[in-house]
């Protein structure tokens, strides 16, 4: 779908994204997921990391590290999850849309059939 410029009359494909929801930029769905499940993982406690754990042993760097991979895996398949939903709520937007798309048109070509043969009907009279 693509909208005109009144001042110009070119088609603007990319004003169709104006009118779209604002969707969490990278840094924001992150925290919001990570949050969930490690918050020592999210993007303003990376900074602090080094300083906290300064005088932790190798045993627990190495604890610590086991923490975080797993906290990653897990925010890897919420994030999967997420994507997943947005696609299938994408996908079925976009299948009613042309359904209905579909129906109005049908019901506007079946008034335009009825009207026809109302006029040649009418002419045979």
């Amino acid at each position: 779908m693509t909208t005109q410029d009144p001042a110009s009359g070119q088609s603007d494909p990319l004003q169709v994204f104006a009118n779209l929801p604002v969707l969490p930029d990278g840094d924001e769905l992150y925290d919001q997921i990570m949050g969930q499940i490690e918050p020592e993982l999210m993007t303003a406690s990376l900074e602090t990391l080094k300083e906290k754990y300064a005088t932790e042993t190798p045993e627990q760097k190495a604890e610590r590290e086991k923490k975080y991979q797993k906290a990653f895996a897990e925010y890897e398949r919420v994030y999967r999850e997420y994507r997943n939903g947005q696609d299938m709520d994408l996908h079925r937007y976009q299948r009613s849309a042309r359904a209905s798309l579909e129906e109005s048109s049908k019901a506007e070509e079946e008034k335009k059939m009825t009207n026809l043969e109302s006029a040649i009907s009418d002419s045979d009279l």
